[in-house]
């Protein structure tokens, strides 16, 4: 009985520090200073990187701010966009490709619990992050995707990334000292099939020209013509 008794004392403390702990190794997560997440689908790559205003603004050489006035927004992003031109490099099967970010927007909350800020709402900078995307054109049949990260600058010394691919994903982190991945694709992702067999168009159209009877033909309209000048 005391065995019994002893296991089940275990049981219930061992219960209720996982459930304590659930949340604070979430929160752990979700408050690093960036987050990134790769959406490999047939015929695009989606990168989304997620950095937090303290930051991002540490990296732009203002740390002492802590907030924006609404009309400040466009500014923000353009200056964030330019900063983070090349912080995304890619290889598709090995042959490089650019990358640019193609979107900049400004989100409050935290990775997984964010929300879009308002054209009208004030910057907060201790609750709102900047998010980067990048959209490339993917390469039919794509086997493998290298992607390395360069924005490993200021307070940003890490980046986790979840890549999902159709209903798999795998998670790896990023860091100064191993700043790129490989994600092989291992039929993880199949390209689409076309909804309808797109017909063969038909043969161009021949014609063939009887050359003798042309050469007989203009040889006799030159010999008519000599004729008649006699």
């Amino acid at each position: 009985m005391s065995r019994l008794w002893t296991g089940a004392v275990f049981y219930s403390l061992l219960t209720t520090g996982c459930w304590l702990l659930g949340p604070l190794l979430a929160d752990a997560q979700e408050s690093s200073s960036a987050r990134a997440y790769a959406y490999v689908e047939p015929y695009q790559l989606r990168f989304e990187g997620l950095v937090r205003m303290t930051e991002m603004l540490s990296v732009m050489g203002k740390p002492d701010l802590i907030g924006f006035p609404s009309t400040s927004q466009e500014m923000l992003r353009d200056k964030a966009r330019s900063v983070a031109a090349e912080w995304l490099q890619l290889k598709f099967d090995g042959v490089a490709s650019s990358a640019k970010p193609t979107s900049v927007s400004i989100v409050k909350g935290v990775p997984g619990r964010t929300e879009p800020l308002g054209a009208g709402d004030a910057v907060v900078v201790a609750d709102c992050m900047i998010g980067l995307v990048w959209e490339i054109p993917l390469p039919n049949a794509c086997e493998a995707i290298e992607i390395k990260w360069r924005g490993f600058v200021g307070p940003v010394q890490s980046l986790p990334v979840t890549i999902i691919a159709g209903i798999q994903s795998d998670d790896f982190t990023l860091t100064q000292t191993n700043p790129g991945h490989v994600w092989r694709n291992e039929g993880k992702l199949r390209l689409r099939q076309p909804l309808a067999e797109v017909p063969a168009l038909p043969p161009p159209l021949k014609f063939t020209l009887p050359l003798g009877s042309i050469l007989w033909m203009i040889a006799g309209y030159f010999v008519f013509r000599k004729k008649r000048r006699q």
